[in-house]
């Protein structure tokens, strides 16, 4: 059995209005992929997001180790561009590749594969300009060998 891989941000959502998606898409777990998290957007930080989303039957877990460095972020905004590109490599090179980020990223693999319907959380609204597109993108290549090209199906809420 295999489930769905989905990203999604807050930008610009209400904590009500992003819990209320969770439970119309039968969301099993919610992965928060920021490094630190907490927010100035009120309901976001952490233990009102993840009372919340309990509060729904949904599993709420904060992976920093998939987290991107702060003074990463600002390469994600023009996706495509020469600092994308950068910010992309080193993300790979300094999260994804490294010893705990690879075990996360074999983890949320493994909730996939087990049937679940997982929610990547980021702040971005527009998935190509947050490193949560990079962390969906790297789970998917991780199960049963798929190619990049085929990852494009995995869908991306806002």
């Amino acid at each position: 059995m295999t489930g769905r891989l989905v990203g999604i941000g807050y930008q610009g959502r209400t904590l009500e209005d992003l819990v209320d998606e969770l439970v119309a898409a039968h969301a099993d777990r919610l992965i928060d992929v920021r490094l630190t998290p907490v927010s100035r957007v009120k309901g976001f930080s952490k233990s009102r997001l993840r009372d919340a989303v309990e509060a729904a039957g949904i599993t709420y877990e904060h992976r920093p180790e998939l987290g991107n460095p702060k003074d990463n972020r600002a390469g994600y905004a023009r996706p495509g561009d020469l600092a994308a590109r950068r910010a992309h490599e080193r993300y790979y090179r300094e999260v994804a590749d490294s010893p705990a980020g690879s075990r996360a990223l074999d983890y949320v693999a493994t909730c996939v594969d087990e049937g679940e319907v997982v929610y990547v959380l980021c702040f971005e609204r527009d998935h190509a300009c947050c490193h949560r597109a990079q962390v969906i993108d790297e789970v998917m290549m991780r199960r049963d060998g798929l190619s990049e090209a085929e990852t494009s199906t995995v869908a991306l809420a806002g």
